[in-house]
């Protein structure tokens, strides 16, 4: 693992490369070579340490299905609640994974604050992880928002890095005071549960930056899309041979039409998988035939054992607010059904 002075990543990380490297070892902001995989990088300091308090992950029943909700924009307040009570009943018994906004470094809870969200989900079976980055705030202030949230009985924090704008095609400079190893590695100093993400299919040690989290203190990795579901498990196994007690929540694309493919295959650090892009492009009904990608999918991650759940993540279908959830839903409802025809209860 090798760390980069402040002035070659635009990111000011010292322990990377993050998930925003392309398959060409380019920089996700401005196509400088990323110096974690170039070489052009000297010896990291020590990375903080901590023990990961106990995790509460361990009471709930198997699949964990994380699912990535994002309110749409131009809500006010009054609809902004009910359309997150609707997706928690929509998503019931999952675990709700609310993420931040690159466009205004707020949270997706949008005109409702994310410890109100938090609230709302739990009212309808949902407990919810929020997700922290390091854009925009100093390790203190990231340590103070973990606080917060965790208060507010979030069942854990999502501490990232995070992606930066100009790699979203978003105006205006940002400043990284901090990245996501000495923010778990902070959090879980207070007795925080942490999760952490890494990019399966990004260049670089991406083992070694698992290990890093893990040393830091994170109670579970939650992987991005990695392409077949063959290869995710390849990668989950690797690192459960290394991390056995760091449990792996492997990714399942929300995608039910192209157009939604589209829209999460320009995020970067990801790739989806080919079986997937070829059934939606193809078919009558695409939905349907993500569907049953969806089951064989989520069937051979079962049956591997060395998941512990899958992340429901993407835009799900073109379409109303109400169509958006009920594919949601559907997706759910396949996840668990092929969970339990693939032998793991």
């Amino acid at each position: 693992m090798t760390v980069a002075g402040p002035l070659a990543c635009p990111k000011s990380m010292r322990w990377g490369p993050c998930g925003g490297v392309d398959r060409e070892r380019r920089c996700e902001v401005d196509a400088r070579p990323c110096p974690f995989v170039s070489g052009d990088a000297f010896t990291p300091p020590p990375p903080p340490q901590s023990d990961a308090p106990p995790s509460p992950f361990a009471a709930l029943a198997k699949p964990w299905i994380v699912v990535d909700v994002r309110q749409p924009a131009g809500l006010d307040r009054p609809i902004a609640e009910r359309w997150w009570r609707t997706t928690g009943a929509s998503i019931a018994g999952c675990i709700g994974l609310v993420g931040e906004h690159a466009a205004d470094a707020v949270t997706d809870a949008g005109t409702v604050g994310p410890e109100r969200v938090i609230e709302l989900l739990a009212g309808e079976g949902v407990s919810t992880i929020v997700t922290i980055t390091g854009r925009g705030r100093t390790l203190r202030e990231a340590t103070h928002r973990a606080e917060l949230l965790a208060g507010a009985g979030a069942l854990a924090v999502h501490i990232v890095t995070g992606d930066h704008p100009m790699a979203l095609g978003l105006a205006g400079p940002v400043d990284f005071g901090t990245e996501s190893v000495p923010m778990v590695a902070a959090a879980a100093r207070l007795g925080i549960t942490t999760s952490v993400a890494e990019s399966p299919t990004r260049p670089g040690d991406r083992l070694g930056r698992i290990a890093l989290k893990a040393a830091a203190g994170a109670s579970l990795l939650i992987l991005n899309h990695g392409g077949e579901e063959h290869n995710v498990v390849d990668f989950a196994r690797a690192v459960t041979r290394d991390h056995a007690t760091l449990p792996v929540v492997a990714p399942i694309p929300l995608v039910g039409d192209l157009a939604t493919a589209h829209r999460l295959q320009s995020l970067p650090g990801l790739d989806l998988p080919a079986g997937l892009l070829a059934a939606v492009r193809t078919a009558k009904y695409p939905l349907e035939a993500a569907l049953e990608w969806c089951a064989g999918a989520t069937s051979v991650l079962a049956t591997s054992r060395v998941v512990s759940g899958v992340n429901l993540s993407g835009p799900a279908v073109e379409g109303s607010m109400a169509e958006r959830l009920a594919a949601t839903s559907r997706f759910v409802d396949t996840v668990r059904a092929s969970w339990i025809s693939g032998g793991v209860r």
